[in-house]
Parts: structure tokens; sequence; C-alpha cells
């Protein structure tokens, strides 16, 4: 049962910075978990995550997925995305800048919610802004994280995995062929496939793509 908006509400109170969207998963045994950017003192923008076990009635105290030191006086309008595998293993990924300002997404896994592992770094560009993560995870811990990463002149969408609960990364992977193509998003299908889709500009018109992707192991 999904956690109700007011319960939700709750949880988050005054400390969510309000433009960086809430990721919402579920998994087995009415797990349940909520991952937002919490504005701490000193204007430090943060990732936390709150985990239910009765299906949102209650969750528990929200925990920080990582120290990151990003110090902004604005809302960043970039949020993260969270999943949990049939072992109620959770996955997250997300923007920041930390305390150097460099633009950058992370990844992360955690068994209980409450403490991560150091996270793995996704994009590898220093001339680009990889934006608006988006990630599936399906119940055997496999996952799939598709970006918007821009220049001042093209924008591209690329996509990194992995098929072993995260312990490793796939090379980055391109998934687009227009100048701008932009807004991301990933599922997993009832066949086991992941199915990615975006928007591309092809002038004079706009067009929607709908891609599916079989994830390989990595060697």
């Amino acid at each position: 049962m999904a956690p109700t908006w007011n319960r939700l509400a709750n949880m988050l109170d005054n400390q969510t910075c309000v433009c960086c969207r809430v990721s919402l998963a579920s998994g087995p045994q009415q797990t349940v978990a909520a991952l937002w950017r919490t504005v701490l003192p000193g204007n430090l923008r943060e990732m936390v995550l709150g985990l239910s076990h009765d299906g949102g009635q209650t969750f528990r105290a929200p925990a920080l997925v990582h120290d990151d030191r990003w110090q902004i006086n604005a809302c960043p309008h970039r949020g993260g995305a969270v999943g949990i595998d049939s072992s109620k293993r959770l996955y997250v990924s997300w923007y920041t800048e930390g305390a150097n300002e460099q633009p950058r997404l992370l990844f992360t896994t955690s068994t209980d919610g409450q403490t991560f592992l150091a996270p793995q770094r996704l994009d590898t560009s220093a001339a680009s802004i990889p934006d608006h993560p988006r990630m599936a995870v399906d119940a055997a811990g496999r996952l799939a994280v598709v970006w918007e990463d821009s220049t001042a002149v093209r924008r591209r969408v690329l996509l990194r995995y992995s098929t072993d609960g995260g312990a490793t990364l796939s090379p980055i992977h391109s998934l687009s062929s227009a100048i701008k193509a932009y807004a991301p998003d990933i599922a997993v299908a009832p066949t086991g496939e992941f199915v990615v889709v975006w928007h591309e500009e092809q002038f004079p018109s706009m067009k929607t793509v709908v891609q599916p992707i079989r994830l390989t192991a990595q060697p």
C-alpha cells in the first residue's frame, strides 16, 4: 500500500528543498522508500531517505544518504531517484555539486536505509552537466540509470547500468542521436526488459522515442 500524501507531508515537514522532486519506491513486505533533498543549516542541500515497513503508515527518521556539503542559496530543481529489489536492498542516484561546485551524478546502495556505501560517480565528463537522473530497478537487483547530458549546444540521453546489485557499473552508453534530446525516463517492463523514453527535437517537429533495453552481464 502506498503512503498517503498527508503522512508523507508530515514526514517531510518543512525541511524539503521544494523544487527537487520527491522520489518514491515500493518493495516486498510493505516496504516503502522516500528520497528527497533536505535543507540543512547553512543552506546545505543534502539527499535523505525515509523508510517504512508498514506500507507507509509510519516512517523511520530520515537518514543522510551522503555528506555532499553542497551549499547553495537557491533550489537546484534537481532531485534523485530511489529503487528497491526483492531482497529490500535500496538503490539511490542523485545530482550534486558538492563542496567544490562540480556537477556530477552519484550512486549508492543500502541494505537497511540507514547506512549507505561510499557513492560511485555515474557521469565522467567535466565539460557537460549531467541532469535529471532517472532509475529503474528490477526484483533481481538489476538497475539502469538514464540522464540528460547537456552542453551549450547539445543535449544527449545517456545510460549506465548494473547487473550485480550495483557492485559494478557498465560503461556509459549514448542512446540518443538528435542534437537535442531531453527528459528521459525509464521503467521495467513485464517482459523483464528495461524501457527508456525521451524527447528529441527534429526541426520543425519534436518526437518521443521509446526504446527497449536488454542488460547484458558486465565482463
